[in-house]
């Protein structure tokens, strides 16, 4: 028996569902494939929580608006990496360019098995967990 540890988030997916139902736009791919949501354009219609087949998103009770992991994209526009990476303990999060082939991740997904999650839903989920 084997106990595995894979915590949900966002899959920032390439035909990302939840982009598709917004109704006002609010929820976005970014060229660099992030996948955020606009809180001044969201109208907490929740379309998009029921979208996603990752449960990465939520109602936020404060702010009256659709929530969910960005990536810390923050950080990323500043050249750092989402602060989940930076703070992993076991180093087992790599983030990265899946286009750049020098880059640690696409190395990393070359060497190592790895899969995605809910392939059939036709998302093209960018996140792969390391087998």
């Amino acid at each position: 028996m084997r106990a595995s540890f894979e915590p949900e988030q966002c899959h920032h997916c390439e035909s990302p569902s939840c982009v598709r139902v917004c109704p006002t736009g609010a929820s976005y791919r970014r060229s660099d494939g992030l996948v955020l949501v606009d809180a001044e354009d969201c109208i907490g219609c929740g379309y998009c929580i029921i979208a996603c087949p990752y449960d990465a998103r939520y109602f936020n009770p404060e702010t009256h608006v659709v929530d969910k992991c960005t990536m810390c994209v923050q950080r990323v526009d500043n050249g750092q990496p989402p602060a989940c990476v930076q703070t992993c303990p076991t180093k087992v999060r790599v983030f990265g360019d899946l286009n750049d082939a020098n880059g640690r991740l696409h190395r990393t997904l070359a060497t190592r098995r790895s899969q995605v999650k809910k392939v059939q839903t036709g998302n093209d989920p960018q996140l792969y967990y390391l087998l």
